[in-house]
């Protein structure tokens, strides 16, 4: 999802609004889904940052890196540079 995103700010100079753009700018043919939650993976552009809900169901973005699994179920973007 990382390097699909990054794909995307390459491309439009920007972070998607949602998750659906990259389907419909064909960088992705169908969104992975989360295997924790079965659902899609969360994602917030106004955070940069895109999470998986982990085994307990409490990762967030607003998690910090002394958090438990936070390297793990929670990715930073820093892109696109202005």
């Amino acid at each position: 999802m990382v390097l699909a995103i990054s794909i995307f700010a390459s491309e439009q100079k920007k972070l998607p609004n949602d998750l659906e753009e990259l389907i419909e700018t064909k960088i992705l043919g169908q969104l992975p889904l989360d295997p924790f939650s079965a659902e899609q993976f969360l994602y917030s552009r106004e955070q940069k940052a895109i999470w998986s809900v982990g085994w307990d169901g409490h990762v967030s973005p607003s998690a910090t890196p002394e958090d438990t699994d936070v390297d793990i179920h929670l990715w930073r973007l820093r892109f696109p540079k202005t």
